[in-house]
């Protein structure tokens, strides 16, 4: 195991992630080509940021752990939802874009964006399974399910419920504003909560950089999907907003995470690629 990380490459994906999301924030706040030209900026500027996320993704489950299939399908599955995401991004698109009308909500994308929850679930629920060997994860288990019920109420009764249900609105809009996030609380927070539990109790280290990586990622979703759908019931959300800064940022450090792993995987002294040999 290789406990010098991050490598060069893992920071060079990082650095470039982010600073493509200051890239496309900043023309945005620009104003370059009007309304549509933000329009353009946005929507392009963020599925490229997640399509190159998932190809990390992907490289990581299939390549570094090709011959542990075991250990990268979690990097997988969250390769799945990322590329997900980046399909619900390509209809939002569509619309916007190419239709030059206002995207169906909920519609077709809601699908596709929707598929990534159960999917980062299922991924950090493995990855946090896979130190049960080393610690009794019933506790952290309990303490996360805990943590993400009372939160998720909170959630519901502070914040959605005088947000959401709101004149107007379908009960079918309504089901799909309050289910983003309260499927980041009970689908992401939960499983990450979990996580970061059983890392504290392997006592931290380098070990724990992958999942902290990831866990990060996820709270952008969460506070990015909250922000979105009190924005969307009262028809404040427009492309471009702050919000959707935390989705592009949340792919590149969950992506991060994954090249972080990668890096852990792969033994002292082996060349990273064929080009460094």
């Amino acid at each position: 195991m290789n406990t010098s990380l991050p490598s060069k490459y893992s920071w060079t994906w990082l650095v470039c992630g982010l600073g493509a999301v200051l890239a496309v924030a900043l023309l945005i706040v620009s104003g370059l080509g009007g309304e549509f030209g933000t329009l353009v900026i946005a929507d392009v500027g963020e599925l490229l940021i997640v399509v190159a996320s998932s190809i990390v993704l992907f490289w990581v489950a299939l390549r570094p752990f090709a011959n542990s299939p075991v250990a990268g399908r979690q990097w997988l599955l969250l390769a799945i939802g990322c590329a997900s995401f980046a399909i619900g991004d390509v209809i939002w698109m569509y619309y916007e874009l190419i239709a030059r009308v206002e995207p169906p909500y909920p519609g077709l994308a809601d699908v596709f964006y929707s598929l990534q929850y159960p999917l980062i679930a299922f991924a950090l629920i493995r990855a946090g399974l896979a130190y049960r060997a080393l610690v009794d994860v019933r506790g952290p288990a309990v303490l996360a399910g805990a943590i993400s019920f009372v939160a998720a109420v909170a959630l519901w009764f502070g914040l959605l419920q005088p947000s959401v249900l709101v004149a107007g609105i379908s009960p079918l809009e309504m089901f799909v504003s309050a289910g983003y996030p309260l499927a980041d609380v009970l689908l992401g927070i939960g499983p990450a909560v979990f996580v970061l539990l059983i890392v504290g109790k392997l006592g931290g280290g380098k070990l724990g950089w992958p999942l902290r990586a990831v866990v990060t990622g996820v709270l952008l979703f969460t506070l990015s999907d909250s922000a979105y759908a009190i924005l969307n019931a009262n028809n404040a959300y427009v492309s471009g907003s702050l919000v959707d800064y935390g989705w592009s940022a949340g792919w590149v450090l969950i992506a991060f995470g994954a090249m972080l792993a990668a890096d852990l995987a792969r033994p002292v002294g082996l060349p990273r690629s064929p080009q460094d040999q």
